[in-house]
């Protein structure tokens, strides 16, 4: 078999060769997921719950361990990768480990006149096998999400992650069978998004794709899904506004130390919204300033990009805070911090416009994983 090396970005240097996966391969991988699918899907979800709070104590107890791991190969920080690639991970496999019996628990609903007598009710069900494609930026915790969201509520999993990130991946892989998942049922695809990852889109045997990556390719693995009328749920990109109030707090906002990183962070002023910088992505600690005349005018420059992602508002004025967030088109919104919606697996995380569909986290997010039975 065909192997591909994994360079560190910080280093340059090797840290890891994996297999480059075929299109048979992939197959096989996809088949051996249908396959365990059969006994994973009627386990009892107490002992799945159970795993799920084994794995988040595995990770906690060897965060050092596995934060050195994602530095290596992602490049950033191990206190980065620590806070928010681990922590966050845990508090996901808590809260499922603590609410999925009652989040997935058949549903008893009143009848009608037509029905007397009748009992109703409706049940959430595993989908099948769940292909998983996840990026390189945070590389561990945008994989345990879709991951333990799908195997919580009774699926199997292939996942793909980065090329450049492949390590990742398979901590994912270590942590749970550690803490005692059946060896089937969280399977990883390793290779190119262009070899591996498109046998994955392409495979006749998935029943639900979970892609975070840019709009770009999201799009297109939405079309493939389509074709098949396979439900998809796109993670897709973001351009983050943050609107700075006159009331707000200078040393608050300015909080934020991008430490240890090979290009230092810079604040751009003088842009304006029809520069790549303020349409596209940009992964690098670049911070574009743009002044604005009053509330509606800062409300409409935020709202001027194509993404809808994650936003934020920094003011002391709380009711002025909740009111401009309220008027901010976004998946999610933060007063006076950044990206902590995330960190709180209790809330869906999703994105609108291009910025994608639908949202993991949260009961919504674990019922996303599920088909509904009347």
């Amino acid at each position: 078999m065909k192997t591909f090396d994994v360079i560190s970005p910080m280093t340059r240097q090797k840290v890891g060769s994996f297999p480059q996966m075929d299109g048979k391969e992939v197959d096989a991988m996809v088949a051996k997921a249908r396959k365990n699918f059969e006994t994973w899907s009627v386990s009892p979800i107490k002992d799945r719950m159970k795993i799920l709070a084994r794995a988040a104590d595995i990770l906690a107890e060897n965060a050092l361990d596995y934060a050195a791991r994602i530095s290596a190969e992602n490049g950033k920080t191990q206190f980065e990768a620590m806070v928010a690639d681990i922590f966050s991970s845990c508090d996901v496999m808590h809260y499922y480990s603590q609410t999925a019996e009652k989040t997935l628990a058949p549903v008893k609903v009143k009848g009608n006149t037509m029905m007397p007598g009748r009992k109703l009710y409706y049940v959430y069900e595993p989908k099948g096998v769940i292909a998983v494609i996840s990026p390189w930026n945070y590389p561990f915790c945008l994989s345990v999400g879709p991951v333990v969201s799908a195997i919580a509520a009774g699926n199997t999993v292939v996942l793909k992650p980065s090329s450049q990130t492949t390590d990742c991946g398979m901590i994912v892989k270590e942590v749970l069978e550690k803490a005692g998942l059946p060896e089937g049922v969280v399977n990883i695809a390793t290779g190119s998004g262009s070899v591996t990852g498109q046998a994955l889109i392409e495979n006749p045997g998935i029943d639900m794709f979970f892609f975070t990556g840019s709009t770009e390719i999201g799009k297109k693995v939405n079309l493939k899904a389509a074709e098949r009328l396979v439900p998809a749920i796109m993670e897709l990109g973001g351009k983050d506004a943050a609107i700075v109030t006159k009331n707000a707090d200078p040393e608050g906002v300015m909080n934020c130390k991008l430490e240890g990183m090979c290009f230092p962070p810079v604040v751009l002023t003088d842009v304006t919204l029809d520069m790549k910088l303020m349409k596209e992505e940009t992964f690098g600690p670049l911070l574009p300033v743009i002044p604005y005349d009053n509330i509606d005018e800062a409300i409409k420059i935020a709202n001027s990009t194509t993404y809808g992602l994650s936003g934020a508002v920094f003011t002391k004025d709380m009711e002025e805070g909740r009111k401009i967030a309220s008027r901010i088109k976004t998946g999610s919104v933060n007063i006076n911090d950044a990206l902590i919606t995330f960190a709180a697996p209790a809330l869906p995380f999703g994105g609108v416009k291009e910025s994608g569909v639908g949202c993991y986290h949260s009961d919504v997010g674990l019922r996303a994983f599920t088909n509904i039975k009347s």
